[in-house]
């Protein structure tokens, strides 16, 4: 871990690959020079090139920036590579080898002027006007099984089953009240001849009202000829039809 001070993280964070690869090029020069009196120099450079990449790849890239609490009371190192939680939009931020709070958001990209120390609560500042606002601070994912408990309300629970007694109750009704229609309606059904007897009668009241309904309007018809010029008279018989 590279400790560095709070206000450079930034700037050394921006660097750092910069930096790893320089030291890369710089251990493959050292290495190259050191073998190529004794080897061929191809052996040399396959050796020195190994060398190099592993020293990048095992170390100089896995190193994480740290930087201190500036709290007196406090003083704790922390790893710039801890997940954590945007202090604009609360975006979680776990990929951190690419985006740690020194750096900026990977959703918002919003940049964060201070951190929260996870260990005594504290702001780090990351920039120089000191911004306690909107600090980033570690992120905390809680557990599945941390749901928390639900308090029972009796009353609600009385109010339920009462509800549902209820609606057991009315359906019962509504079922006893159709059960005692249907048998009303098959006590009154009506036999065949009764039927038959009863459609006739409806034919013969039909012919009936439909022959009064004829004459009513062959009487208006001759009102209206006989006081073609008299309006009020025609209504006022018309009516009376």
């Amino acid at each position: 871990m590279k400790i560095i001070a709070p206000l450079k993280a930034r700037d050394w964070f921006k660097w750092k690959t910069r930096i790893n690869w320089a030291i890369t090029i710089a251990a493959f020069i050292i290495l190259f020079l050191i073998l190529v009196p004794f080897v061929e120099w191809w052996l040399a450079i396959g050796v020195s090139g190994l060398g190099a990449f592993c020293l990048f790849l095992l170390y100089l890239d896995r190193r994480t920036i740290g930087i201190q609490c500036q709290s007196a009371k406090c003083l704790k190192i922390i790893e710039t590579n801890t997940p954590w939680e945007c202090g604009f939009k609360h975006c979680q931020n776990e990929n951190t080898n690419a985006f740690p709070f020194i750096n900026q958001c990977e959703h918002c990209h919003f940049i964060p002027k201070a951190y929260e120390c996870h260990h005594c609560g504290e702001p780090i500042f990351l920039s120089k006007d000191k911004q306690k606002f909107q600090s980033a601070k570690i992120l905390v994912i809680p557990k599945p099984s941390e749901k928390p408990a639900v308090v029972k309300d009796a009353l609600a629970e009385k109010s339920a089953k009462q509800r549902e007694k209820k609606q057991d109750l009315q359906h019962k009704y509504e079922l006893t009240q159709l059960e005692t229609n249907i048998a009303l309606e098959k006590k009154r059904a009506i036999k065949p001849d009764e039927l038959e007897q009863t459609r006739k009668e409806l034919d013969r009241l039909y012919e009936k009202n439909i022959g009064k309904e004829d004459a009513g309007e062959w009487k208006k018809e001759e009102i209206r000829k006989q006081y073609a010029d008299n309006e009020f008279e025609i209504d006022r018989r018309c009516a009376m039809v």
